[in-house]
């Protein structure tokens, strides 16, 4: 109960916030850091993944941009074919990359490309109208100047 009163207590704010940087430096995340990651996963193509006869390269063959897009790689099966010493294995693997639109979604958010509009009714807009009507004709201002009319067309 009394941990968001400590919480709001600039010195225990500044200390948290430290604590928070070095750990950040520590872990060497920082903002262009995270941002290149993002990058990466939102402009990942996929035909990096495979030779120029299409066969699948191995994790180790990939650059770390499209190595990063890898979410997870699972061997489904193996089979053998040939006999002896000629005999070759082949695995079916599956890869899952990491959400390309979520990514996409992420950078157009970091970068203001988009606003994201929420809908909402106006039931009484006649009634705040007045009311902005009423409040412009209740300012000082306003009041001088009704004044100073009244005072004209009296004389």
């Amino acid at each position: 109960t009394e941990g968001p009163a400590i919480l709001r207590k600039p010195q225990v704010r500044a200390y948290l916030d430290e604590c928070a940087e070095a750990l950040s430096q520590k872990a060497d995340v920082t903002e262009e850091r995270v941002m290149r990651q993002i990058g990466h996963i939102a402009f990942s193509d996929i035909r990096k993944m495979f030779d120029s006869d299409g066969n699948l390269k191995s994790i180790h063959e990939l650059d770390d941009a499209t190595a990063s897009a890898v979410q997870t790689v699972r061997a489904l099966a193996a089979d053998s074919q040939g006999r002896g010493a000629e005999a070759e294995v082949l695995q079916t693997r599956e890869i899952k990359l990491v959400d390309k639109v979520r990514a996409l979604e992420m950078l157009a958010k970091i970068h203001q490309m988009y606003v994201e509009r929420r809908e909402t009714k106006h039931a009484g807009l006649e009634d705040l109208l007045r009311d902005i009507q009423d409040s412009e004709n209740n300012t000082p201002m306003a009041r001088l100047r009704a004044r100073e009319q009244r005072g004209s067309v009296e004389s």
